[in-house]
Formats: C-alpha cells, sequence, structure tokens
C-alpha cells in the first residue's frame, strides 16, 4: 500500500493507539518517495494505514489540575523550604509553556545534572499564522520554575519544523528535527540540526541540513525521523530515515556528527533492500562508543516488524539486520543500560499488544507488561539505578491514551518489572513518549494534551516504584 503526497504535519500524528505505529511522533511514511507538506495544523491529516477518522473532532482529555510550585502543599519533598533535584516537586503537574499558544505538541526531554534542570524541545505554532510549526526549547527547574523562558530553535523560517530530538554535549546541545520545505518531489524533507548554548541560545546563524553519503557519495534527496545522542567527546550520532529511490523507500541511517553539526566521515546505511521500509528508528550509544540502532520494518507495508544492529565506526556491523520477533511490533526504544542495552517495543497480541522488554547484549530473557488484554504502545526507556525507567501509553479510546510508569531491574542475570503505575492527571494524544532521569528514583516525563488542536505541553517528576 503506498500513498502519494501526505502532509509532514499530518504524517506525524499518527494514532499508535488503533494498531499503526507506536512511536507516534515519527510514525507516517509507508516508503512513498514523493512526501510533501500541506501546510496544515497537526490535526488536519491522520496517517492513512489507522483506519480512523479526521481526529480534529477527538479530544485527548481537557487540560490536567495545576498548581503552581510557589503555592504548592508542603508534602514532606522540600529541603528546607527549598525543592531540590533530589527532592524535587513531586506529584504536581504543571505548564512547560504556560504562556505560549495552543498547538504544542512533540516533546522531548533531557536532565541536565550541571545545571540542575530540564531541558525540554518542543513544536508550538509558527508566529506568522502560516500553520506551520516552529521548535522551541526551554529549561525548567526542580521546582517546576523555568530557567529558561521558550526560545525558538530554528533559524530558517517559512518551513515546516517538526518532531525535535536533543542531547547534551560537553558545553552545548544539538536539536535535531525534520523539515519540509513545501516544495514537494523527492527531496522537500530534511533533517535539520541546530547548536544552542547553555544559556539556550542557537549558536549557529543558519540550521545546518544534515549531511550524509550514500555509497561513498554525498546523497540528496529527503531524510526524516531523527533522533540524536551524545557520543562523547564533543562527537553525536544522528539516526533517520532517508528517501532511496532505486526501492521507492525511506530506509535507515546513521551519521556521526561534531558538535557543529558537521558530518564526521562516512554514513552507515545498508544497500537498498527491495520491498522493505523503515521508520520510527532509536538508537543508543554504549560505553565503547558503538551505535545501537533499532527500527520498524515494513514488509510490503503491510507486517511491521523491528530489526536491531550495531553501529561500529561509520559501518553498520553486519550486512543484514537481525529480527527482534517475527510478530508484528513496533515503537522501538533504546538505552545503554548498567548491564547492557535494553530495547523496549510494542508487540502485537491478537488485537491488543504489551509492552515487551529484552537486554540485548549481553542478552536476557524477555520480560512483558501490560498482559491485561488492553493496548500498551509508544514505549519509553531511560537508565537509572540498578536497570531503567519505563513510560508508556495504554489505549483509552480515540486518540485518548493514558500514561503508565514502571521501574525495570536488572541484576545482570534477568530482568523484572515493576507493577505499572498510571500517571494522574495525564491523558495524551498518541504522540512519542518521553521521560529522563534526575536522580535516584526520580524521573520527568512530559506529554501533550488537551482539545485537538490546542494541545499544551505539561511536565510531572514522578518517583518510579521499586
Amino acid at each position: 500500500m503506498q500513498r502519494a503526497a501526505i502532509g509532514l504535519a499530518g504524517a506525524l500524528v499518527v494514532a499508535t493507539a488503533c494498531g499503526s505505529d507506536d512511536s507516534a511522533s515519527q510514525d507516517g511514511t509507508d516508503g512513498t518517495i514523493g512526501t510533501s507538506a500541506d501546510s496544515g495544523s497537526e490535526a488536519t491529516s491522520a496517517s492513512t494505514d489507522t483506519g480512523r477518522s479526521n481526529p480534529t473532532s477527538e479530544s485527548s482529555g481537557s487540560a490536567p489540575d495545576t498548581t503552581d510550585a510557589d503555592t504548592a502543599e508542603d508534602t514532606g519533598t522540600t529541603t528546607g523550604g527549598q525543592f531540590t533535584c533530589r527532592a524535587p516537586l513531586l506529584d504536581e503537574t504543571f505548564e512547560i509553556d504556560p504562556v505560549g499558544t495552543d498547538g504544542q505538541i512533540h516533546p522531548a526531554v533531557f536532565f541536565d545534572a550541571e545545571l540542575q534542570g530540564v531541558w525540554v524541545a518542543y513544536n508550538a505554532p509558527s508566529a506568522d499564522g502560516s500553520s506551520k510549526f516552529d521548535v522551541f526549547v526551554a529549561r525548567v527547574g526542580c521546582d517546576s520554575n523555568a530557567q529558561i523562558e521558550p526560545t525558538l530553535v530554528n533559524q530558517t523560517t517559512g518551513q515546516n519544523d517538526i518532531d525535535p530530538d536533543l542531547a547534551r554535549g560537553d558545553g552545548n546541545l544539538l536539536v535535531t528535527w525534520a523539515s519540509d520545505n513545501g516544495a514537494g518531489g523527492s527531496d522537500n524533507l530534511a533533517v535539520l540540526v541546530q547548536s544552542l548554548g547553555l544559556d539556550g541560545q542557537p549558536t549557529l546563524t543558519q540550521d545546518v541540513a544534515l549531511a550524509t553519503t550514500f555509497d561513498g557519495e554525498a546523497f540528496s534527496g529527503s531524510a526524516w525521523m531523527s533522533r540524536i545522542a551524545a557520543v562523547g567527546a564533543g562527537e553525536f550520532a544522528i539516526i533517520g530515515t532517508r528517501a532511496i529511490e532505486s526501492v521507492s523507500a525511506f530506509q535507515v541511517f546513521v551519521q556521526r556528527v561534531d558538535d557543529q553539526a558537521q558530518s564526521l566521515g562516512d554514513t552507515a546505511a545498508f544497500a537498498p533492500i527491495p520491498n522493505f521500509a523503515h521508520d520510527t528508528p532509536h538508537l543508543a550509544v554504549e560505553p565503547s562508543g558503538d551505535v545501537v540502532a533499532a527500527w520498524v520494518r515494513t514488509e510490503d507495508f503491510e507486517l511491521r516488524q523491528v530489526e536491531t544492529t550495531r553501529v561500529v565506526g561509520s559501518a553498520f556491523e553486519d550486512a543484514d539486520p537481525t529480527l527482534l520477533t517475527e510478530t508484528h511490533a513496533t515503537g522501538p526504544a533504546l538505552v545503554s543500560g548498567p548491564q547492557g542495552t535494553l530495547l523496549a517495543v510494542s508487540e502485537a497480541q491478537g488485537a491488543n499488544a504489551r509492552i515487551r522488554l529484552s537486554r540485548l547484549g549481553p542478552a536476557a530473557e524477555p520480560v512483558f507488561v501490560g498482559d491485561d488484554g488492553g493496548l500498551h504502545h509508544a514505549p519509553a526507556i531511560v537508565a537509572m539505578p540498578g536497570g531503567a525507567a519505563l513510560l508508556w501509553y495504554r489505549h483509552l479510546g480515540g486518540l485518548s491514551n493514558e500514561l503508565l510508569t514502571a521501574r525495570v531491574s536488572d541484576d545482570g542475570e534477568a530482568l523484572s518489572v515493576s507493577a505499572p503505575v498510571v500517571v494522574p492527571d495525564a491523558v495524551a494524544p498518541p504522540y512519542a513518549t518521553t521521560l529522563t532521569h534526575v536522580a535516584d528514583d526520580i524521573i520527568f516525563i512530559a506529554w501533550a494534551q488537551g482539545q485537538s488542536p490546542n494541545f499544551r505541553i505539561y511536565g510531572r517528576f514522578v518517583r518510579v516504584g521499586e
């Protein structure tokens, strides 16, 4: 099933709750090369593989109850009357950009231990009234108060900039996103990158279009669905998918860059693979500096399965990736944990789905969360002492999903997962989940919520269970 052009914004709003893909903020390609923006709002178009009506009439929950940190009741989590990142404002939901316009979507978060705050990158409508999106960044303290007010990241104007991700380097951050120039054709989509100083201000006068190679030559064509991770020593790794004309499909790549977003070495990529398209890629960097990659493989645009491989230097380690499971699975999320790299996916169970968690190396038997007959999807995972924290959705109906957390324990022999806990107040549309480890057993999560398309970004510090 191929389709012609689809708007970038619409392509990235995907009803994973209805059984398509579980990493919603990146889904929306079935391999079609010609992809163009419609300049519509985020909710104007749904992915054609969802079997769902236009989401503009759907609700993803009313605004949650929020309490200003200055007036919050002392619940014993304060130290000398002051919130710290070891004792943050717990059990309160707050807005990330309370004075910004509606239409805030696609949050990505990172806790900065040096600056004792959480960076949040997200999308909000462009100020020019074009119905396109810009990328913003803010930083909030562990008391929920703003450390850096929302700041425009993209320096390129007039394009549709969507689905940001960010990573912290030694003295700066890199933010990456997908940008649609609106020209249509086979090269309208680009992965853009901007460097931010620790004051949140862009340091590059122009956004950098990620440069990649193919068969040793400079690549020219559409690319999107980028995710980024810090490698160390001023280097980062970016994973995405790009349009391979010879097989009329988007296929995965990994590119290393320096702290100014300049590409380092050749691009890791497979030879064109007929009949397969790749989407929703994710990556983790191991202590060795090697990159572990995972993505969804779509065969003939029907069966969706997760594949993985390792990147050593500037090449994939194996000519053929490893198929995780024969069953329908989506939404891969990777993290380098204390005992090895952990991979979480949403695995089909008939008409429903559960979260499958495994350790890739050294391998451990998978464990499952969500064996309750529900549709559990869009997992995110972050390393923490003794294992990891897991965040995911359970579908409630329409565009609405509740958020659940659990703690993953990994003793080097086996994995175990604590009982899931529902995040109070959170009723979210099916954009990708996001979380970051703060301290000890505390994580920070962010999500979009509201009546479509008037979503707003909320955040919450959460203690995950044993």
